[in-house]
C-alpha cells in the first residue's frame, strides 16, 4: 500500500523527524499540565481575575502564532507571573476587584462612624441636661440634704392622696426629729403642711413631763382615756440600751382574754415606728401593758420574723419584764388600795405567769391576791401564813365558778368552826397552775375538795384527847358500818367510795375527789367542754348528824 501526499508525492518519513515530533508533545503535554495546575489553583483561591487574564492572553496569542509551544510557554509564563507575581498581580487586583469591596467598606464605615458621632452627641446632650439640672437643684437647695422621688404605679394614686400619705406618716414617722412637709405642686395656692409632730415625748426627762401630757400620750397611741394605773418611764442603759414608757390602762380592754389577743406593745428603732405586734418583747400574761420600747441597738431594716429570734430583742424583754413586775411589787406595797384595783382587772391576767413563767413564779406569787372563806377583802400568800394556826402546816383552798358559791359549799363547813382560813379560786386558770407550783414557801397547796383531811388534828384543844377521839371514830365506824355498805349497793358505780368525814357540821353529805384524782372544779371544767365526760368521785357522809 503507497501512501501519497500533496500533489502526488509520495511524503517522506524519517527516523530524526518522528523523534522531533514526539519530543514537541512531551514538552507540550508537560507545559500544558504545568498551566492548567496553575489555573485550577487560582480557581480554588477564587483569583478569578486572573483566571480571566490568563485565558484572555492565550486567546491573543493565538491571534500572533500558530506555534502551540509557543502559546503554551506564553500561557504558562503569564500564569506564574499571576500566581506568585504579588507585586505586579496586587495592584491590579487592588484596582479592579477590590474596588468595589472598598466601595461597600468605605460606606459601611461612614455609617458606624456617623452612628458613633449621633450616640456621642446623643450621651453629651444627656450629660449637659442632667448636669444642668444638678446645676439647677443646687441653686434652688438652700440647704444641704437629699432629694429622693418615688415614681407611682397607675394603681396606686391612692398614695397621692393628702389624708392617705398624712395616715402613714403619722403612724410610722410622727416621732422623728424631723419634720414631715407636704405640699401640692399642681395647685398654685396650695400650702405647705407639716404632717407630724416631729418630737418624741419619751426622749425627754421625766422630770420634765407633766401627768396630763402623759395622758394626752397614752390616749394616742391607743391606751385607753382617763389616768392610767400605772405609768413607767425609764431609760436603761448598758449592753442592751431602750427606753420604754408604757402603762397599765384603768379599765381592762373587752378583748382581754380573747385567745387571738397578744401583745400591743409598739416598737420604735430611732423614734421610726416598727410594729405593734413583736410578741417577743413580752409575754402573754403581761399583754395588758400599754405603750412603746424604744432601742438603738436593732437594725432599722430588720423584718417582724426576724424580730420574734432577735438577740437584743430578747435581751430587752427580758430586763423590761423584770422591770414591770418589780414595779408591781413596789405599788402592792406602797399604794394597796391602788394595786387592789389593779388586781380586780388584771388579776386574772396576771395568773397565767404562773403556769407559762416558772421562771418569776416567787415574784409572781408575791404579786397574787386571793380572797378567803373569812372576807371579801385581797390578802397575799404571806398574810396568808400569817393567819394560819401553828397546827396547820398545809395551805387551803377550794376552787369554783364564783365567791358566793364557794362560800355556801359544805366543804367549808369544819374549817369555819375551827376558824382555819380557805383561799377561794374563781378564775379558770387556778386549775392549771396550783398542780405546777405546788407550794409557797414549803408549804404545800391543798384543795379541800379533794382527798381526805383530818380537821381533828388541827384542834389545839383536842391535842391531849386523841386517844378519846381514836376511840370515838373507832365506835362511828362500826355504828354506820351497814349503812355505807347499803349506799354502795345503792348509788353502784355512780361513785368510786364512801366514807365518814369529820369536816361536815351541818350538811349529811358532800362529794370529794379521791387522792391522785382530778380535782371536782377541774372535773366541772373539763364536763364544760365535754358532754361526755364522767369523772369518779367519793361520796362521804358525817356520822355526827345522822
Amino acid at each position: 500500500m503507497k501512501f501519497q501526499g500533496k500533489g502526488g508525492k509520495t511524503p517522506k518519513f524519517s527516523i530524526e523527524r518522528s523523534r522531533h515530533l514526539l519530543n514537541n508533545r512531551i514538552v507540550l503535554i508537560f507545559i500544558f499540565a504545568l498551566t492548567l495546575m496553575n489555573i485550577v489553583q487560582l480557581a480554588t483561591q477564587e483569583d478569578y481575575f486572573s483566571v480571566s487574564i490568563l485565558v484572555l492572553v492565550g486567546f491573543l496569542t493565538s491571534f500572533f502564532s500558530k506555534n502551540m509551544i509557543v502559546i503554551m510557554c506564553i500561557g504558562m509564563a503569564v500564569s506564574n507571573i499571576l500566581k506568585y507575581g504579588t507585586n505586579i498581580a496586587n495592584p491590579w487586583k487592588e484596582g479592579f476587584v477590590d474596588k468595589k469591596d472598598d466601595e461597600d467598606k468605605e460606606k459601611k464605615d461612614d455609617k458606624e462612624d456617623e452612628k458613633e458621632e449621633e450616640d456621642e452627641e446623643k450621651e453629651s446632650f444627656k450629660n449637659k441636661k442632667k448636669t444642668k439640672k444638678e446645676e439647677d437643684e443646687k441653686t434652688e437647695k438652700e440647704k444641704a440634704g437629699t432629694s429622693i422621688k418615688l415614681y407611682l404605679k397607675k394603681d396606686a394614686k391612692e398614695f397621692l392622696e393628702e389624708t392617705r400619705v398624712q395616715f402613714i406618716v403619722r403612724k410610722y414617722s410622727d416621732h422623728i426629729s424631723y419634720p414631715v412637709k407636704f405640699i401640692q405642686i399642681d395647685k398654685k395656692e396650695s400650702e405647705e403642711k407639716t404632717l407630724n409632730e416631729a418630737s418624741a415625748l419619751w426622749t425627754r426627762p421625766s422630770k420634765d413631763i407633766k401627768e396630763e401630757q402623759y395622758q394626752e400620750f397614752f390616749s394616742h397611741i391607743g391606751a385607753g382615756f382617763g389616768k392610767p394605773l400605772l405609768t413607767m418611764h425609764n431609760k436603761t442603759e448598758g449592753t442592751i440600751s431602750y427606753t420604754n414608757l408604757i402603762c397599765i390602762p384603768s379599765t381592762r380592754p373587752f378583748d382581754l382574754f380573747n385567745p387571738d389577743r397578744k401583745s400591743s406593745l409598739k416598737l420604735y428603732i430611732n423614734r421610726v415606728f416598727i410594729t405593734d405586734k413583736c410578741d417577743a418583747l413580752v409575754p402573754s400574761y403581761l399583754r395588758f401593758i400599754k405603750g412603746l420600747v424604744d432601742t438603738q441597738d436593732i437594725d432599722l431594716n430588720v423584718s417582724r420574723e426576724m424580730l420574734q429570734n432577735n438577740p437584743a430583742v430578747a435581751k430587752i424583754s427580758k430586763s423590761l419584764v423584770g422591770k414591770i413586775l418589780r414595779e408591781l411589787k413596789k405599788v402592792s406595797e406602797k399604794n394597796v388600795d391602788g394595786y387592789k384595783d389593779f388586781w380586780k382587772e388584771y388579776g386574772a391576767v396576771l395568773k397565767e405567769g404562773l403556769y407559762e413563767d416558772l421562771e418569776r413564779k416567787e415574784l409572781l406569787l408575791d404579786l397574787c391576791r386571793f380572797v378567803t372563806n373569812e372576807t371579801d377583802d385581797f390578802i397575799s400568800l404571806s398574810e396568808y401564813l400569817e393567819k394560819m394556826p401553828e397546827s396547820q402546816k398545809d395551805i387551803y383552798y377550794i376552787a369554783s365558778e364564783t365567791s358566793a358559791q364557794a362560800k355556801a359549799s359544805p366543804h367549808l363547813e369544819g374549817f369555819k368552826s375551827k376558824n382555819i382560813p380557805v383561799l377561794i379560786m374563781t378564775d379558770a386558770i387556778d386549775q392549771f397552775w396550783l398542780p405546777m407550783i405546788g407550794s409557797f414557801k414549803d408549804k404545800k397547796f391543798v384543795s379541800i375538795t379533794q382527798g381526805q383531811i383530818n380537821l381533828d388534828d388541827l384542834d389545839e384543844k383536842n391535842k391531849d384527847d386523841k386517844n378519846e377521839d381514836k376511840d370515838k371514830q373507832e365506835k362511828q365506824d362500826k355504828e354506820f358500818i351497814d349503812l355505807i355498805a347499803q349506799m354502795k349497793v345503792v348509788l353502784g358505780e355512780q361513785v368510786k367510795d364512801i366514807r365518814l368525814s369529820s369536816k361536815l357540821t351541818d350538811s349529811p353529805v358532800c362529794l370529794v375527789a379521791d387522792d391522785g384524782d382530778m380535782d371536782i372544779a377541774m372535773e366541772q371544767l373539763m364536763a364544760q367542754r365535754d358532754t361526755n365526760y364522767k369523772g369518779c368521785l367519793l361520796y362521804t357522809s358525817d356520822a355526827a348528824d345522822e
